[in-house]
C-alpha cells in the first residue's frame, strides 16, 4: 500500500482562551434573512451568527402566475401598508428555482416588507408547510398543518394586521388562509382549503377583499366540481373561516368564475367575473353578483357568440372607479382580438365597450388593477418583451403602455411583472421576477406625472442568498459549503450580472465573515441558465481536491453529476451518473485505498485518485423494492459502507416500495439490506452516524407521537431500536440533517417545530438516552435545511502566521498506533474530514487509532510553539 507523508502547516496561536462551537447552515438566517452560518458555543450555551450573506433575499423564479381558469398557476404582488411600508409575498423563495424541478425540495415562500424611506427589506415570516421536505411529499403530523407557498396580494384589515392566501400546506395540502400581526410579530393559520369542517372549497381563484362589517371574502372552487365557484369569508373578529354561497345557484352561466372581485358597500353586493361558460368552451364569460343581504347570486350579464367581436371574450377581472362605475377587462375578442375594457353601472348593468386593446398587446391580467384619479392601472400576464404595465383614462378615453419587458438591459425593471401593484405618492410601484440586473427582476417605481420608471431595488444577489446543506472544514477558519441562489459575477455590457441565480459552491471564512465563490462552478455548461441543486457534504479528499454531486438543470435537460474542484479551476465532470425514476443527490466518501465512492439510485461508481479511472457497479438492487441510494454514506469500523435509501414511488406490491438501511462491501460493492423500514417511513435524515458498534439515524414518521424517531442499528446483532420519539412542539420536527457525534452526544438540527416553529438544535446523550433541546431556533438562527452541525475549535485567530515546516507522523497509513516526531507535545487531537473531534490525548507523542473508522483523518498537534496540522489514513 502506498504510504503518504504530507507537509505540515504551522499556525501560531494568537488568541487567548479556548472556544468550541457547533456550526450549521441557516437558509434564511442572519440580520437580513438571507442565509447564514450560525454557531452554538458549547461553553456558554448560546447561539450567534458567525457569518451572514448580504445579498437580496426576495427573489425566487416564481412559476405561479395568473393564467386562464382551471390552471394551477398564480402570482403575488405588493400592498401599501398603513405605516407607509410595502408588503409582499414570494411564493418560491428558496434555494431552488421551482418546485417543478427535481429533487423536489419544494421551497415554501415568505412574507416580507420594504421600507421606501430607508430602502431596506425585512423578512417577516418564512413558511414551513405541512409536509416532510422530500420528494415524496407525504404529510407528517409533526408539521401541525402549517401553510406554504403564499399567493396573491396580502390584505391589511386593521393597522398592521394582514391576511393572506397560501396554495400549499394545510389539512389537505391545498393551502388556506394565514394572518400576520406586525404589532406583535405573530403568525397564525386561520383555516385550510378543502377542510370538511369549513367546506369552503379549494383552489383559490382570486385575492381577498374587504366586505360587510368585519368580514373579508375570497373565492374558491367547489371541492368536487372544477367549474363551480364557492364564495367564502373570514370573520376578522373571531378569525372563523366559513362558506357563504355557491355561485352555481344562478345557473350554468356562472361556471368558470375567475379574476379580481369588488365590493359595493351601498348595495352590500360583491361583483366578480367569469371567463367562459364551461370548460369545453373557448369564449364567453361575463359579470356575476352576490347580494350579501339576501344571499342571492345572479348572472348580471354574459358574453355570447354574437358579442365577441364587440364586447370581447374571456372576462378576467373587474374594478370600481372613482366615477362610481365598474370596468371589466377581457382577454380576447374585440376589434383587435386582444380583449377589451367594458364599462358598466355601479349595479353591474348597462355594459358597453369603451376600449379595444391594441393588436400588439399581450394578455391583460385583469387581476390586481388599481385606480388613481381618472386612471385605471393594470398589468399583463407572463410576457418577456410585451407590455408590463398599462393605464386607461376613463375620462379622456386614452390608453398608455407604461413600459414593456426588456430581457437585455440591466438598468430597466425587467419582465414577468407581478400583477399586484400599488400607488404611493403619485408613483405606481411593482415588482418583476426576471430581467433587470442579474436576471432576477426588481422592485420598480413609475412616476405618474413625469412618466419616469426607475429601479428602487434590484433583486439580483451577486453575494448570494440561501446557505443550504452541509459543510466540510478546509482549515482552521474556512469551511466549504453551498449557496442556493445568486453567486458569481459575469460582466454584461460593462455591468456586473449574477449568473442567472445559479448559486455556487463556496468557501466561508467563519472568522472574517468573507465569502468566496469558487470560480464559475458551472463553467463547463454552455448555457448560462444552468441551475444547480446540491446539499450533501462535499468531500475534501487526500489529494486536496473537493468532490461532490449536483443536479444540473438547463431548460428541460436534467443531469445528475459527480464533480471535482481543485479550488483554483472550474469544476469538472467525473461522471454523469444514472438515476432511474428520479434524480438523487448522492454523497461521496474516500476509502483508504485513495478511491472515491459514490452510491446513487441502484448504481455504485468508484473513482481512483491515482489512475483517474471510473469503475461502475450497476443494478445493485431493485430500487422499486428497496428504494434509491441517496444522500451521504459512511465507512464503518467493520470495513463496510452504510447508507439509507429513499423509497421508490413506482411499485405498489406488498413488501415493496420501501426505504432501507443497506451496506456495501468494499470489494464487490454488493448491496445488502440490513433493515427494512416500516412502509410509512418514507424519508430519513441525511446519513448514519456510528457509535460503539451501532449506527444512529432518524426518521420523520412513526415513533410514539408519529412525528419521527431517533433509532440505532447494531451492526453485529442487526437489532433495530427506537431510541427516542420526537414531539413536534417540544423537540422540533423534520430532522433532515445528520447527527454529529461529539463527547458521547449526538447533535442535530430540525427544520421546523419547537417553541417558535423554526426548528431546534438538539443534543442526544448516548450515555443515558435523553434528548435535550439546546436552542429553540428563530427565523434569524433557524430554518436550517440539511444543516448538519459541524464541530469547530475556535482557537486560531485572524492573524495566522504560516511557516514552512515538516513534521513526521508514522506509520501513514496507520492501523493501530500513530507516532508524532515533535518536541514538547502538549495535546494531540484527531478530527474526521467533516470536522468532528473524534479523539484527544494530552502530553504524549503516541496516540492509539485502532478504534477509529477507516479513512482519511486530520491530526492537530499542539506544543509550546504552535499548532501543527496534517492528514493521515487509518487502515
Amino acid at each position: 500500500m502506498k504510504k503518504i507523508l504530507l507537509s505540515i502547516i504551522l499556525f501560531s496561536v494568537l488568541t487567548s482562551g479556548f472556544s468550541q462551537k457547533l456550526l450549521y447552515t441557516s437558509e434564511y438566517g442572519g440580520d437580513n434573512s438571507n442565509g447564514a452560518i450560525v454557531s452554538y458555543d458549547l461553553s456558554n450555551n448560546s447561539t450567534s451568527t458567525q457569518l451572514r450573506l448580504g445579498g437580496n433575499p426576495f427573489y425566487g423564479i416564481n412559476f405561479f402566475r395568473e393564467v386562464p381558469f382551471g390552471e394551477t398557476d398564480f402570482t403575488g404582488g405588493l400592498t401599501l401598508g398603513s405605516n407607509g411600508k410595502y408588503y409582499g409575498i414570494n411564493t418560491n423563495a428558496s434555494g431552488l428555482r421551482s418546485e417543478n424541478y427535481v429533487p423536489k425540495r419544494r421551497p415554501k415562500g415568505l412574507f416580507y416588507s420594504y421600507d421606501p424611506s430607508t430602502n431596506t427589506y425585512e423578512v417577516l415570516h418564512s413558511f414551513v408547510g405541512n409536509q416532510e421536505f422530500s420528494d415524496l411529499l407525504l404529510k407528517s403530523g409533526g408539521f401541525n398543518d402549517d401553510l406554504s407557498n403564499p399567493a396573491y396580494t396580502v390584505l391589511e384589515v386593521n393597522a398592521g394586521v394582514f391576511y393572506g392566501i397560501a396554495l400549499g400546506g394545510g389539512v389537505a395540502n391545498e393551502g388556506g388562509i394565514w394572518k400576520y400581526d406586525i404589532n406583535t410579530n405573530e403568525y397564525s393559520v386561520i383555516g385550510s382549503f378543502k377542510d370538511p369542517l369549513n367546506n369552503v372549497g379549494h383552489k383559490p381563484l382570486t385575492g381577498l377583499i374587504k366586505g360587510d362589517g368585519n368580514n373579508i371574502y375570497g373565492l374558491c372552487l367547489n371541492n368536487s366540481n372544477n367549474e363551480e365557484g364557492y364564495l367564502y369569508k373570514i370573520d376578522t373578529d373571531t378569525d372563523l373561516m366559513s362558506y357563504v354561497g355557491d355561485l352555481l345557484a344562478a345557473g350554468w352561466a356562472i361556471f368558470q368564475p375567475h379574476g379580481q372581485m369588488v365590493y359595493n358597500s351601498s348595495t352590500n353586493t360583491i361583483y366578480g367575473t367569469k371567463d367562459r361558460f364551461s370548460s369545453g368552451s373557448s369564449y364567453g364569460g361575463g359579470l356575476w353578483s352576490f347580494d350579501l343581504t339576501t344571499s342571492t347570486v345572479a348572472s348580471v350579464w354574459g358574453i355570447f357568440q354574437s358579442d365577441i367581436n364587440i364586447l370581447g371574450s374571456n372576462a378576467s377581472g373587474v374594478v370600481q372607479a372613482n366615477n362610481g362605475k365598474m370596468y371589466v377587462t377581457t382577454q380576447n375578442g374585440g376589434a383587435n382580438g386582444k380583449g377589451t375594457i367594458i364599462q358598466c353601472e355601479s349595479s353591474g348593468s348597462g355594459q358597453i365597450k369603451v376600449y379595444d386593446f391594441p393588436s400588439n398587446f399581450g394578455t391583460v391580467s385583469g387581476t390586481g388593477m388599481i385606480v388613481s384619479g381618472s386612471k385605471i392601472f393594470g398589468t399583463c400576464t407572463y410576457d418577456l418583451s410585451g407590455p408590463q404595465l398599462w393605464s386607461y383614462d376613463y375620462i379622456n378615453s386614452t390608453f398608455d403602455i407604461i413600459f414593456s419587458g426588456d430581457e437585455t438591459d440591466p438598468l430597466k425593471p425587467g419582465w414577468y411583472t407581478d400583477w399586484g401593484i400599488l400607488i404611493d405618492n403619485g408613483n405606481i410601484v411593482g415588482t418583476t421576477k426576471q430581467g433587470s440586473e442579474g436576471g432576477a427582476g426588481a422592485l420598480f417605481s413609475h412616476n405618474i406625472t413625469s412618466g419616469q420608471t426607475s429601479i428602487l431595488q434590484s433583486h439580483a444577489s451577486r453575494e448570494g442568498r440561501n446557505i443550504i446543506g452541509e459543510m466540510t472544514q478546509l482549515n482552521d477558519s474556512i469551511f466549504i459549503g453551498y449557496i442556493g441562489k445568486g453567486g458569481p459575477n459575469t460582466i454584461v455590457g460593462g455591468t456586473a450580472k449574477s449568473q442567472d441565480e445559479q448559486g455556487s459552491i463556496a468557501l466561508f471564512n467563519v472568522v472574517s465573515g468573507n465569502v468566496q465563490h469558487l470560480e464559475k462552478p458551472s463553467a463547463f455548461q454552455a448555457n448560462d441558465e444552468t441551475q444547480n441543486q446540491w446539499s450533501n457534504r462535499p468531500l475534501l479528499a487526500s489529494d486536496g481536491k473537493i468532490y461532490y454531486t449536483a443536479i444540473t438543470i438547463t431548460g428541460t435537460s436534467i443531469l445528475a453529476e459527480f464533480r471535482v474542484h481543485d479550488l483554483i479551476n472550474p469544476s469538472n465532470f467525473i461522471k454523469i451518473y444514472n438515476c432511474p425514476e428520479e434524480y438523487v443527490t448522492a454523497g461521496v466518501i474516500e476509502l483508504p485505498s485513495q478511491k472515491i465512492v459514490l452510491a446513487a439510485a441502484n448504481n455504485v461508481y468508484i473513482y481512483d485518485l491515482n489512475t483517474k479511472a471510473v469503475t461502475e457497479f450497476t443494478n445493485t438492487h431493485s430500487y422499486q423494492q428497496y428504494g434509491h441510494m441517496s444522500d451521504n454514506i459512511i465507512l464503518a469500523s467493520n470495513g463496510k459502507i452504510y447508507g439509507m435509501t429513499k423509497a421508490s414511488r413506482l411499485s405498489t406490491a406488498a413488501g415493496e416500495n420501501r426505504a432501507v438501511i443497506y451496506s456495501l462491501d468494499t470489494t464487490t460493492f454488493t448491496f445488502q439490506v440490513e433493515h427494512t423500514f416500516d412502509s410509512l417511513v418514507r424519508t430519513t435524515n441525511t446519513e448514519l452516524t456510528e457509535y460503539n458498534g451501532k449506527l444512529y439515524g432518524s426518521t420523520n414518521f412513526l415513533g410514539a407521537n408519529n412525528q419521527g424517531h431517533l433509532f440505532s442499528y447494531d451492526m453485529t446483532t442487526q437489532a433495530y431500536t427506537i431510541e427516542y420519539s420526537f414531539d413536534y412542539d417540544q423537540d422540533g420536527g423534520g430532522f433532515s440533517a445528520g447527527w454529529t457525534l461529539y463527547n458521547d452526544k449526538l447533535f442535530s438540527t430540525s427544520r421546523t417545530g419547537g417553541a417558535n416553529g423554526y426548528g431546534t438544535l438538539v443534543a442526544f446523550d448516548l450515555t443515558n438516552s435523553t434528548l435535550n433541546v439546546l436552542e429553540h431556533l428563530t427565523m434569524e438562527n433557524g430554518r436550517s435545511y440539511r444543516g448538519t452541525p459541524i464541530f469547530w475549535d475556535n482557537t486560531v485567530g485572524l492573524d495566522e502566521i504560516i511557516k514552512n515546516s515538516n513534521i513526521k507522523i508514522f506509520p501513514n497509513p496507520a492501523r493501530t498506533v500513530l507516532n508524532v516526531e515533535l518536541e514538547n507535545v502538549s495535546l494531540i487531537e484527531i478530527y474526521s474530514t467533516t470536522g468532528q473531534l473524534v479523539k484527544r490525548i494530552n502530553n504524549t507523542n503516541t496516540i492509539n487509532v485502532e478504534d477509529l473508522s477507516s479513512g482519511v483523518h486530520i491530526i492537530r498537534v499542539h506544543n509550546d510553539i504552535g499548532i501543527y496540522s496534517s492528514r493521515f489514513i487509518k487502515e
